[in-house]
């Protein structure tokens, strides 16, 4: 935990007014309450900034800038938040406070929010010249350290807290289980949080990760929130159970019957997901498109547990998508004729198939259809809310946007991960230089119809995988597609091409395919390649 330090005068006498050290960065805390309130803190937050500039000044440290650090804007990128140029960081100190306090209430956590107007009271952090140590810095500016628990101070406020969706949680929860580590969270001490797989996860740890995932992978620490209360809230929400250490696991949900709740479609075997996993998914789901839409248009559903009874529900009376687990992925079921109108020949694109049965077939013509991924139940749900669905380059787009709000990178850092994201820089000329600069299947050496195509999914890296030049391969654009759909994968140990169902003779010969690798694949390879075959296996039909 950073120290806290406060603020003193020239008298050495105590101010109310609290600083942090962060290298060369100066984090003013924010002023909380009243003055003469029991609660209040900092209050006398503008004082104490008018103190630390002028010691600055005095002790010749230059000042390159500030921003307002607060937990609610810090998702935003730095040039939105920036109340204090470096050119400006020269002017004397009190006409520098009185720049801030008019740029500081301008600063608000997005286009959305509903807050009227702003205070001038902020967490800011100002940036300087000085090249010592945190310790020696804030002992130059007279902080004077304080003693006890100050953690209370770094909490963050419950807006914030919520914006730890279902989706954010249920993707931490998957890295945890992936042995991904949450930093900065130990075990558990008191409670577990029961995964899909039975498996127990420490509830803290997995809000935390979820957390920094919604923040723009924002670093989130213990202190930042409290476990039980809000953050108990949102991890039930999302569909686990949370329970006492040494209490008896909830054991996975056995009850589903068989067969598809409005028919009579017998599924003879295991279903490949659990009915509580497809709420949680659909939950999300309705989470993302109305976030989309800018407006809620849809509603998520949960008729009946036990005979699978989850769906969403349109705007247009009547009309109901059905979403459902299966033998292997998914049911999608299409209730109400206007909505069988609009949909059947989307749904009949998107599978290749005029159905796989109805619903009620006696009583009403309702088709369903299987699907093997979760990423065809989401281009439904786009279909059924009437949004447009974002395709490959505008995801990738959204992910540039992500890694330039990020405050915990460099400004190197942010260049060379939003290079690698777009393939460029030199993540590809590293992974060209593997592949002798050609396409890694056809050898082609026509550098710019390469693309360098990530083998394990862009979400799913850390930023050190991401910038592995290992983590892929140079392909041309028509097996780059196939490689990122998981049409095709290869035998990480060999470089054998392997080629989903999906695909049939006529098309095989067309593309030319199977081909193997050039090369065999280096032992680094081989590990991103098993990821990509263990995922290509689970969209394979079966």
């Amino acid at each position: 935990m950073a120290t806290v330090f406060q603020v003193t005068d020239d008298e050495r006498s105590k101010l109310d007014a609290r600083f942090s050290v962060d290298q060369a960065d100066i984090i003013l805390h924010s002023r909380g309450g009243a003055k003469g309130q029991t609660a209040a803190v900092n209050t006398d937050y503008t004082r104490g900034l008018l103190v630390l500039l002028t010691r600055l000044s005095q002790i010749a440290i230059p000042v390159l800038g500030a921003w307002v650090d607060s937990a609610t804007v810090q998702s935003l990128p730095l040039n939105k938040r920036s109340i204090l140029s470096d050119t400006e960081g020269s002017l004397p100190p009190d006409e520098i406070c009185r720049l801030l306090a008019n740029r500081i209430k301008d600063v608000r956590g997005g286009p959305n929010s509903t807050a009227k107007g702003g205070n001038s009271t902020k967490r800011i952090r100002i940036a300087t010249g000085f090249s010592g140590s945190s310790e020696d810095l804030a002992a130059r500016l007279g902080g004077i350290a304080l003693e006890g628990d100050h953690r209370s101070m770094d909490r963050l406020p419950a807006e914030v807290l919520r914006k730890a969706t279902p989706e954010y949680i249920q993707r931490a929860v998957q890295e945890l289980l992936a042995g991904k580590e949450a930093t900065g969270f130990g075990p558990s001490t008191d409670y577990d949080l029961i995964a899909d797989d039975g498996r127990l996860l420490p509830p803290k740890a997995v809000f935390g990760l979820a957390l920094s995932m919604a923040l723009g992978n924002l670093p989130i620490e213990p202190k930042h929130f409290t476990a039980g209360g809000l953050c108990f809230d949102l991890l039930r929400a999302a569909g686990y159970q949370i329970v006492r250490k040494g209490g008896e696991p909830a054991s996975p949900d056995g009850s589903i019957g068989k067969e598809w709740p409005e028919g009579r479609v017998d599924i003879e075997s295991s279903l490949s997901l659990d009915t509580h996993t497809v709420k949680r998914q659909v939950w999300a789901l309705a989470d993302e498109i109305n976030a989309v839409l800018g407006k809620p248009c849809i509603e998520p559903q949960q008729q009946d547990i036990e005979k699978q009874k989850i769906s969403l529900v349109g705007p247009n009376k009547g009309e109901r998508l059905y979403i459902k687990p299966a033998r292997h992925g998914y049911s999608l079921g299409l209730g109400g004729n206007s909505l069988v109108a609009r949909m059947e020949p989307f749904m009949k694109r998107l599978t290749g198939r005029d159905r796989d049965g109805y619903a009620h077939p006696h009583v009403s013509r309702q088709p369903y259809w299987h699907v093997s991924d979760y990423a065809q139940v989401r281009e439904a749900a786009y279909e059924f809310a009437g949004a447009t669905f974002p395709l490959d380059g505008d995801e990738t787009a959204a992910d540039v946007v992500a890694i330039e709000r990020r405050p915990d990178l460099t400004r190197t850092q942010r260049e060379s991960l939003i290079q690698a994201r777009l393939g460029q820089g030199t993540y590809r000329k590293q992974m060209l230089e593997l592949w002798d600069g050609q396409c890694a299947v056809t050898g082609l050496t026509v550098q710019s119809a390469l693309i360098a195509s990530h083998a394990k999914p862009w979400a799913e890296s850390t930023d050190e995988e991401r910038l592995d030049p290992c983590n892929g391969l140079p392909l041309t654009a028509t097996l780059d597609r196939l490689f990122d759909k998981y049409l095709v994968a290869f035998v990480p140990d060999t470089g054998k091409m392997l080629i989903s169902d999906r695909i049939d003779e006529t098309a095989r010969a067309i593309l030319g395919i199977p081909a193997s690798l050039r090369k065999t694949p280096s032992a680094q390879q081989a590990r991103y390649l098993k990821l990509h075959l263990d995922r290509f296996e689970s969209h394979k039909v079966r």
